[in-house]
């Protein structure tokens, strides 16, 4: 259905369409669903899922008027629920990978919530790497995020919970503790992961190379469990992020990774450390 839907999209916003019959401007789209969004705020009549939704064509339509408009409604709606401002942050850097929508975002809630963790002690720059949502982390890092600050879990502190994400994030489910928990530091809790980590292990390679410009330094990091960016990539797979890391500094290649990549049948990658120098020595 996604994907049907998003091809209606492109075929309606195609710029080659414009003087055809059945054309969309991208512009007038965000113009119009912004003010009917505004309208229903108006009437009280707009969710919270609804509300990051307006903010975004809002954000798109570059209207100052609306601007001013829904940062009006928002004060007013967040003087109501002190949950709203965190609520929609995390919602934006989930959700959205746009530098402006997470701008306008952040200036009506301010920044001084920039750095405030949820549940899972997971920063919203965690979570924007975490998703690809390079131009959301990106406006993230220039008002103030910290890309060094990693997920604090301890081996010892966890339990039983096993975490399932809904589209808010919120959810929970409780499982047994006879779950691997190197898994779980992985893919759950994210065990002293910070936002260069999580962006290796599930690939998101414009997230990597802007993290690369910009904080060389973290790409030497590891994780709770020694691991660092280029572990993570050739563990999980991904090609082009070891060829980006491996340009940067050879000396990535070791032992650990070529096992890794081995153990997991990335036959591309284990090619490419022995073409670089590595011996299988076991």
């Amino acid at each position: 259905m996604s994907f049907l839907h998003k091809s209606i999209i492109d075929f309606l916003t195609d710029e080659r369409r414009n003087k055809l019959q059945f054309f969309v401007h991208k512009e007038n789209g965000h113009k119009l669903f912004a003010e009917y969004l505004l309208e229903k705020l108006k009437m009280n009549s707009i969710s919270k899922h609804n509300l990051i939704e307006l903010i975004h064509h809002v954000a798109m339509n570059k209207n100052v008027k609306y601007e001013n408009m829904l940062s009006g409604y928002i004060k007013d709606l967040m003087k109501k629920d002190k949950r709203l401002k965190l609520e929609l942050l995390y919602q934006v850097v989930w959700k959205y990978n746009h530098y402006h929508t997470t701008e306008l975002l952040l200036k009506y809630i301010g920044v001084a919530a920039i750095n405030t963790s949820n549940a899972m002690n997971q920063s919203p720059a965690f979570i924007a790497a975490s998703q690809g949502n390079e131009k959301t982390l990106k406006c993230l890092l220039n008002n103030g995020a910290y890309a060094s600050v990693s997920v604090d879990y301890a081996y010892s502190s966890i339990q039983s919970t096993f975490y399932v994400r809904d589209k808010n994030m919120q959810f929970y489910s409780n499982v047994s503790t006879n779950h691997d928990i190197i898994k779980l530091c992985k893919y759950i809790y994210f065990c002293g992961y910070n936002v260069f980590h999580i962006a290796a292990q599930n690939g998101h390679k414009h997230v990597t190379e802007m993290l690369l410009r910009q904080f060389k330094n973290l790409v030497y990091s590891e994780n709770d469990m020694h691991l660092n960016a280029f572990h993570l990539a050739a563990e999980h797979g991904h090609l082009g992020i070891v060829h980006i890391l491996l340009n940067y500094d050879k000396s990535f290649a070791d032992m650990h990774s070529l096992y890794k990549a081995s153990e997991k049948g990335h036959r591309q990658i284990v090619k490419l450390l022995i073409d670089n120098g590595l011996k299988d020595e076991c």
